[in-house]
């Protein structure tokens, strides 16, 4: 879930006002966002009205969802070293696993039900 005030808070910084506070009321409700000091609320106000949360929180799982795709490819980087324990076919398996993670964001278009490729083998498994 994205961190609404923190958010917006940056994004009215970006947009060159210089607020010091912000208060989230009811999310559902920007009537009851305010911001501190509250001279400068007419200032945040259109920065205000145009926050828009569900696209917001698309950004932010897609932001997860690179995170997790890069820590999968970070558990198999060793399988595309010279001297890892396996034949030219297992790295090539390796290899295209890899590739299709790194296309995960591009080859897919909701954030929120990924379909994650298969790795080709585990190595040393978890007890069951």
């Amino acid at each position: 879930m994205v961190d609404i005030a923190g958010t917006l808070y940056r994004q009215i910084h970006a947009a060159g006002i210089a607020i010091v506070g912000l208060s989230i009321g009811d999310p559902e409700n920007k009537a009851t966002w305010t911001v501190q000091p509250s001279a400068l609320q007419a200032s945040a106000q259109p920065v205000i009205d145009a926050f828009d949360i569900p696209a917001e929180e698309t950004a932010w799982q897609w932001y997860v969802v690179r995170t997790d795709r890069d820590q999968l490819l970070y558990g198999c980087d060793w399988t595309q070293i010279a001297g890892a324990p396996l034949d030219a076919s297992e790295t090539a398996a390796w290899a295209a696993y890899r590739e299709s993670l790194r296309n995960v964001p591009n080859d897919q278009s909701d954030p929120f039900a990924i379909t994650w490729p298969t790795p080709p083998f585990v190595i040393n498994p978890p007890p069951a």
